[in-house]
């Protein structure tokens, strides 16, 4: 699973978000340049990639975390 967390460094639900990513074990990319969010098609923060998928809304983004588990190896 690829995970993108488009983010900004001041914004405070996107530090919520990465908590619950790390507490969860999720391994993901941090992205900070605007433009390859726009070149990407984020237009909002903080914003989820999942495989390609983008995930903009807050509590889509929560309830997303709370129902995955990291995947294991092998």
């Amino acid at each position: 699973m690829n995970l993108i967390l488009y983010k900004s460094a001041v914004c405070p639900q996107c530090k919520v978000i990465k908590a619950k990513l790390e507490k969860k074990g999720f391994t993901f990319t941090e992205e900070l340049d605007v433009n390859v969010m726009t070149a990407n098609g984020v237009n909002h923060i903080p914003t989820l990639s999942v495989d390609g998928e983008l995930i903009t809304d807050l509590r889509t983004i929560n309830k997303w975390i709370n129902e995955h588990e990291v995947e294991a190896n092998g």
